[in-house]
């Protein structure tokens, strides 16, 4: 739980995010709570998916954005979470059965684009109503059009709540991308002229594809021993 301080000359500052999401039953809030303990001081991927798992009905938008109020309440820095990131090993029957997966479900599958535009607006109503220390990631994006349809398809989500009553200057809450495919390291520079706040590099998933290596030969661990 000390400070994260290499131990080479004067030392060198790291603050230390925790990843979340995996909790074993635990909510978002319980796991954040837990943070002291470790020595996080905040969260650099709270992964949204498991929301959705093991469960009958979709969690409404007032419910998220409850579970994201909670959290944040008791986060010690910024909590950044990611958007719902489909994949085979992270499913769920409430995503449908469609074949797209990470950023194509979020922008570009009928049931994925709905319940991403639930999820902004969730994540933009708790930022609204106080939670400050919430920004968002978008998984998997590949293209600079990926980026720039998920920055537009943002924006649509804070214009309708503006229409809705809630101040623009209320809904400024960062909005940025994971750095996981050999697209998205190609395109940085463009990722980092748009991204607000913190950008994510998800090692594990770019290790992955740029090595070509399936997920089920990852869960081999056929990764962990190139690395």
């Amino acid at each position: 739980t000390e400070p994260a301080v290499t131990d080479q000359g004067q030392g060198v500052y790291i603050k230390v995010l925790a990843n979340i999401g995996r909790g074993g039953g635990l909510s978002l809030d319980e796991q954040v709570s837990l943070l002291p303990t470790t020595g996080a001081e905040g969260v650099g991927l709270g992964r949204t998916e498991f929301l959705y798992m093991d469960r009958k009905e979709l969690p409404s938008e007032a419910e998220l954005a409850q579970e994201y109020s909670r959290a944040a309440g008791i986060c010690p820095g910024k909590m950044y979470i990611r958007a719902i990131d489909r994949q085979p090993d992270k499913n769920s029957p409430l995503f449908g059965a469609t074949d797209n997966f990470g950023i194509d479900f979020l922008l570009y599958d009928e049931i994925g684009k709905s319940l991403f535009r639930v999820q902004l607006r969730a994540a933009l109503r708790a930022y609204a109503l106080g939670s400050k220390n919430i920004g968002l990631f978008v998984p998997m994006i590949s293209s600079t059009v990926d980026i720039q349809d998920s920055i537009n398809f943002f924006n649509s989500i804070k214009e309708e709540l503006a229409v809705e009553g809630i101040e623009r200057k209320r809904l400024d809450m960062d909005f940025s991308f994971m750095i996981e495919t050999p697209g998205a390291v190609d395109n940085c520079d463009f990722i980092l002229k748009k991204a607000e706040g913190f950008i994510n590099i998800g090692v594990n998933d770019l290790g992955r594809l740029t090595l070509r290596i399936s997920r089920e030969e990852d869960g081999e661990g056929k990764l962990a021993i190139l690395q």
